[in-house]
């Protein structure tokens, strides 16, 4: 057996990391990522997560409690690095995806390493794997190198990490395992890859109002604040729930903002 991986591998992509333009994500993207070979992929993700940064407004979390029906859209995108070779390969391109994610330089990335130990799971988010099922089908190099990717993989996270943070009360479980496997349902046209790394977010908890926002919270929320970004970057770039369609008709018809959608962001919406 040869001690070379040979593992090709790709990026769940679901939100800001596909068209935020930041310094810190556009050199990342255009270096790590081949997004002129995206692959649509269906997604049980929705809007649900208050980000402080993003004034408050709702950003994108996975929900296995989606119905078939419900479920939206993302991509997968390869690794412009595919084959890894390695799984310190592989392992340090985790780690910057975490970097990325975080939104810190190189140099704001070396100050959190001198502090802290590497981990696949931080305060709002956590990384995880998932492995083409075929691969347990075989029996050469790929077969054996992904479960050893597995058991790495498995060890890179912090001793408090728990699965259960990333659902909220009441769903039957979380997009994540406690192994940090990501519950990902291989879909036709990834065959191609071996493995796909993706970051689950915390969803927002309130007592007040359990469970997730309505369409009229979501759009309530970006009206308040006249913060429209993220949701409309998400819509313009194909990664879609199944409110988009109400949150567009409030954002138009309620808020009186038409001409913002279509002039401004040329975003079109149908009656």
């Amino acid at each position: 057996m040869s001690e070379q991986y040979n593992l090709n591998g790709g990026l769940l992509v679901m939100g800001s990391l596909c068209w935020e333009h930041t310094g810190i994500r556009s050199a990342w993207r255009q270096e790590a990522l081949a997004m002129a070979h995206k692959i649509s992929v269906p997604l049980p993700i929705r809007y649900g997560r208050i980000s402080t940064t993003r004034y408050n407004t709702y950003t994108m979390v996975y929900s296995m409690d989606l119905p078939e029906n419900h479920r939206g859209t993302g991509y997968v995108v390869p690794f412009r690095q595919n084959p890894f070779r390695s799984p310190s390969d592989i392992l340090t391109a985790a780690e910057t995806v975490i970097r990325v994610e975080r939104n810190l330089s190189t140099e704001g990335w070396k100050q959190v390493r001198s502090r802290d130990a590497v981990s696949f799971d931080w305060h709002w988010g956590a990384l995880g794997l998932a492995i083409n099922p075929r691969l347990r089908q075989r029996e050469d190099d790929r077969q054996y190198f992904s479960e050893q990717l597995r058991r790495e993989w498995r060890g890179s996270f912090s001793a408090g990490f728990r699965a259960s943070r990333y659902q909220l009360p009441g769903e039957t479980a979380a997009f994540i395992t406690g192994d940090g496997t990501l519950r990902f349902r291989w879909p036709p046209g990834v065959d191609d890859l071996d493995f796909v790394m993706g970051t689950v977010i915390r969803p927002s908890r309130d007592e007040a109002q359990p469970g997730y926002p309505s369409a009229r919270t979501i759009a309530e929320a970006m009206y308040r604040v006249n913060c429209y970004n993220y949701f409309l970057s998400n819509y313009r770039c194909g990664i879609t729930t199944f409110q988009d369609d109400e949150i567009l008709r409030l954002i138009r018809d309620q808020y009186n903002l038409c001409n913002y959608l279509q002039k401004e962001l040329g975003v079109s919406v149908s009656d």
